[in-house]
């Protein structure tokens, strides 16, 4: 799929186009909950009338990979888009969308860096709350257990995980955007157990008057996040990465 065949699709075949995209700033901002719907049109145009999902897949793909940079959000009053925006290259692109959409002046806001109360992603996801109060970032609930994320600690994940290249790996991600890095923290904590030797406590988090739990999945691969937690909240999160070479010299003497 290229640039112009995907502006071609979405200015000949997208219905009511203004509750999928905003004409703004001299871009097309795409609502990523469109993608499906466009990557769908786009394959029927190719004659694919009934596309697999792994057609459907590729041709989302494409359209974020014609797209510039990572994912935004666009604030609209007390409302929130999040998505992507198509560079408009010319005055006859601008003046073909401007038949269909209104141009309009907005803050486009990189997802990397910010992360928006009323994400729509999150809206849809159950045991998620983003800013149940000030200071926190998430009140997550799993497994009927709440947890509550300070910011603090978020953005302390934030920064170790986008450094560590097993964490990326395992959940197939560079960890762009805040969305996805709560998304992966909510994944860790789903899968987390006691830790019940004070010996293996990084010193770095260690007091006495916390629990410590660590990332533990059975007959899985295991990262050294470990969490320290008192009453629900989350009060530091320490990716030990000395402990990850010892278990991987382990795996490797096992091997041997």
């Amino acid at each position: 799929m290229g640039r112009e065949e995907l502006l071609e699709t979405i200015i000949e075949g997208v219905r009511r186009l203004e509750k999928h995209a905003r004409l703004c700033n001299g871009l097309l901002f795409l609502r990523e909950e469109s993608f499906n719907y466009i990557a769908r049109l786009y394959c029927e145009r190719q004659g694919r009338e009934n596309p697999t999902s792994e057609e459907l897949k590729c041709a989302e793909q494409e359209i974020i990979k014609a797209s510039r940079g990572g994912l935004n959000y666009l604030v609209e009053g007390k409302g929130c888009w999040s998505g992507r925006v198509l560079p408009i290259c010319s005055d006859l692109e601008q003046s073909r969308f401007q038949k269909r959409l209104e141009a309009i002046e907005r803050d486009i806001i990189p997802c990397r860096d910010y992360l928006h109360p009323r994400d729509p992603y999150f809206l849809r996801m159950p045991g998620m709350e983003l800013f149940p109060a000030q200071l926190f970032t998430a009140r997550i609930t799993i497994k009927e257990k709440e947890y509550l994320i300070p910011t603090k600690v978020f953005e302390s994940f934030i920064e170790q995980a986008r450094e560590s290249r097993p964490t990326r790996k395992m959940f197939n991600s560079r960890l762009s955007s805040q969305r996805k890095c709560l998304v992966t923290l909510a994944k860790l904590l789903g899968n987390i157990i006691k830790v019940r030797l004070r010996e293996e406590i990084p010193r770095a988090i260690e007091t006495y008057r916390s629990t410590y739990y660590c990332h533990s999945v059975p007959k899985g691969r295991v990262l050294p996040w470990y969490f320290q937690i008192s009453n629900g909240v989350v009060q530091n999160v320490i990716y030990d990465i000395n402990n990850y070479r010892k278990e991987v010299q382990k795996q490797k003497r096992k091997i041997t």
